[in-house]
């Protein structure tokens, strides 16, 4: 055989054309999640496309293509919504049954080996938990930037605040009030922002 029709036999291999298919879609995933990054878009768009080429030379059973397109919306949406797992848990079954049930032909040559689907499973669920963890953590970090991040900050009164004056806080001048009286100097903290007006406390 010719080197192009080495390389089409090998494409056309049940294991191959799946380990491409997840490969593309984790590319992509990735690209998805880092816009801009590049090589992981290019990689899963060059896999996806030899897949492609790969499931025309294959008996392929729809229903096992959907479950695996299925499972990674579950996976994609778990990283919106946050389920606690669940969606988590309802991609990996419907990828394994969609891996099993791929190739619509009793050969057990036309089956991909359980070895690759673990990895597969594995892979994509842990990009998924990965994926997950690093939205929970930044949506509980709280803001250092803006005026939310002024809260919890430490300032000194630059006047007497009878309830109200000037304060300065992380290199700004401010408006303040505080509910005691505070002399000038006196160090105060942030607890609340309205507007261009900042609620201090005293520091005792």
């Amino acid at each position: 055989m010719s080197s192009v029709q080495s390389i089409m036999e090998l494409v056309s291999d049940p294991d191959i054309v799946y380990v491409l298919s997840i490969v593309g879609i984790l590319g992509l995933l990735v690209e998805l999640a880092n816009p801009g990054v590049i090589i992981p878009g290019v990689v899963g768009a060059i896999s996806l496309i030899l897949a492609l080429f790969g499931f025309e030379a294959l008996p392929i059973n729809f229903a096992g293509l959907l479950l695996i397109l299925l499972a990674i919306l579950f996976l994609i949406a778990e990283i919106k919504i946050v389920s606690h797992g669940i969606l988590t848990v309802a991609g990996a079954v419907s990828l394994l049954f969609g891996s099993l049930m791929l190739y619509d032909d009793l050969d057990p040559a036309l089956r991909v080996s359980w070895s690759i689907i673990a990895v597969a499973v594995g892979l994509l669920v842990g990009f998924s938990l990965l994926a997950v963890n690093r939205a929970l953590r930044v949506h509980r970090r709280r803001p250092t930037t803006g005026k939310e991040g002024l809260v919890g900050m430490r300032g000194r009164a630059l006047t007497e605040l009878t309830p109200e004056g000037k304060v300065f806080v992380r290199g700004e001048y401010w408006d303040a009030r505080c509910d005691e009286f505070v002399e000038c100097g006196e160090e105060v903290k942030v607890s609340n922002v309205e507007g261009m007006l900042l609620t201090v406390k005293q520091i005792s």
